[in-house]
């Protein structure tokens, strides 16, 4: 096939050589106009003529190559890129460019041969040797040397201009296949240099409205899944469609990737796209507490944004952010296997007509009927000696827990399953009630146990005050001392014993949880009930 490029070059409209003088083209000039277009053979002789404007001419076309050699090359039907190598590194472009633009392309790998043979002409372009070489033909056809360096700078910018054009006019016309399995290796492989940069840019305006769709559906996707956080089962199919998307998205955006990265920059869509997926990630994890959801991102993460250092090198730190969460969510449900475990607990009472008690670490149930220890309100135990003319009898014991939904009573004769079923239930309905009291109290909020208000700072009750008179007071917990007496619970002034208030373990509920954060308060010598657990 014919080389465009030099086929529209001055020196080959006019059939002359860069070593023929200004006679030689003015003759050559008034013979192309008479047998072609005369509009054509007259431009070309305004070039070539004028010292400034032929250079453009010279750099385009084959400088440094002996006239017949060169036009050999411009009127041949195909030049074997094998053929090139011994040419200099400026003629070689040009004619690579040329079979670029001029041939057909059906394999990835025949693309990629000549694409990387005309990036690697860049590191062999010698300015200087050019520059010389045009000025040795010049002094022969007796135009003026070429003094201006930065003249045949300018004049290299364009013919790299073009070569970025021929690039592209290759790619144009493979199949999408061909073009991204030679793009995907190419700059992998390839010397990064300015032609390279020149080649990635233009390929970066090629594919950016692909690109800019593709992120579109990508946003889609996460907004989707975070829609849909609560429903583990709808997240896989999306998070599997967001690969398939970013496969693409890497074969076609990792040229340009690789490319910024050697520039030390990074491919902005890429990179917005990739800190949408982490965000993504972290939300469903913070959110939802999707953990291994987030695991599946931030894997795909790792592997089509690996050429953008800050994204990889963030994935990295989430991969083991996400283990060692993984580890202590795997430590937390061993432990809560542990608790369960030490929480089970089975009995029945009754001799007739037998029922059955259930505990572990989320529900209590008896009869059938169940109270959600995580959400209890209250709670209450105690047992009561019985006897009969001083002679004990027996013992009665009550245990009592409820909810917003249900509340249970338990009475039974039986000690042994008192004393497995109580600190049961003080390590799961008694914590939860202790929690919810130490809030309240900290929102500056009053409790009632019983007679008695209790605040952060103080108690209210009624005493009796002797001969059937009873006074209301309040005591800074600082001023109160403590005791259990005949089954109660018992809070007074230190100095005046009269003013006290006994609360029944058995039969007020939340006496307990009320004994344990006055006990605790006075342990740690704090005078607010908040500061119960400190220390």
């Amino acid at each position: 096939m014919m080389n465009p490029q030099l086929r529209v070059n001055p020196f080959a409209i006019l059939n002359v050589t860069t070593r023929d003088t200004r006679e030689r083209i003015l003759d050559a000039a008034e013979a192309a106009g008479l047998s072609g277009d005369p509009t054509a053979a007259q431009d070309a002789r305004s070039v070539l003529t004028n010292p400034r404007k032929r250079l453009e001419a010279e750099m385009t076309w084959l400088p440094g190559v002996a006239p017949s050699k060169a036009r050999a090359y411009a009127l041949s039907n195909g030049v074997s890129i094998d053929e090139l190598p011994e040419l200099p590194a400026l003629p070689r472009g040009n004619l690579i460019a040329d079979l670029l633009a001029s041939e057909a392309y059906d394999g990835a790998d025949k693309l990629r041969r000549v694409l990387r043979a005309l990036l690697q002409v860049e590191d062999h372009v010698d300015l200087a040797a050019v520059t010389r070489s045009i000025n040795e033909d010049r002094e022969i056809s007796r135009f003026p040397p070429v003094s201006d360096q930065g003249a045949v700078e300018a004049a290299y910018t364009t013919v790299r201009k073009r070569w970025v054009r021929s690039a592209m006019s290759a790619l144009d016309h493979v199949p999408t296949q061909t073009l991204l399995d030679a793009m995907h290796t190419l700059f992998d492989e390839s010397t990064q240099n300015g032609l390279a940069d020149d080649f990635a840019d233009a390929y970066q305006l090629q594919v950016a409205g692909f690109l800019d769709r593709q992120s579109e559906q990508a946003k889609m996707l996460c907004e989707k899944m975070l829609s849909l956080g609560a429903k583990p089962q709808a997240l896989n199919p999306l998070i599997d469609a967001l690969a398939e998307l970013l496969i693409t998205w890497e074969r076609v955006a990792r040229p340009i990737q690789v490319n910024l990265a050697s520039r030390g920059m990074a491919e902005p869509k890429s990179h917005q796209l990739g800190r949408l997926v982490r965000e993504t990630a972290v939300d469903l994890f913070n959110t939802h507490g999707r953990l291994e959801e987030a695991k599946r991102i931030n894997g795909i993460i790792d592997k089509f944004f690996a050429a953008i250092p800050e994204l990889a090198a963030q994935a990295n730190e989430d991969a083991e952010r996400l283990a060692e969460l993984d580890a202590e969510l795997a430590e937390k449900a061993q432990a809560e296997r542990r608790f369960n475990d030490e929480i089970r607990y089975s009995a029945e009472i009754g001799t007739l007509f037998r029922k059955r008690i259930d505990i572990d670490a989320t529900r209590l149930t008896f009869d059938g009927v169940s109270v959600q220890l995580g959400n209890a309100q209250a709670v209450r135990w105690g047992a009561t000696r019985k006897s009969v003319n001083g002679i004990p009898t027996g013992t009665d014991y009550v245990v009592s827990v409820r909810d917003a939904q249900h509340s249970l009573v338990i009475q039974f004769g039986n000690g042994a399953i008192f004393e497995n079923l109580v600190p049961r239930l003080w390590r799961t309905a008694g914590v939860a009630v202790l929690l919810t009291f130490l809030s309240r109290l900290m929102e500056g909020q009053s409790l009632n146990v019983g007679a008695a208000r209790v605040t952060d700072s103080s108690i209210a009750f009624s005493y009796n005050k002797g001969w059937g008179r009873r006074e209301d007071t309040e005591l800074n917990w600082s001023d109160c001392q403590v005791w259990s007496e005949n089954g109660n619970f018992c809070i007074s002034h230190r100095e005046n014993k009269k003013m006290q208030v006994q609360l029944s373990y058995r039969d007020i509920e939340n006496v307990h949880v009320l004994e344990h954060m006055v006990r605790g308060t006075f342990k740690n010598g704090s005078g607010q009930l908040s500061d119960c657990l400190a220390g």
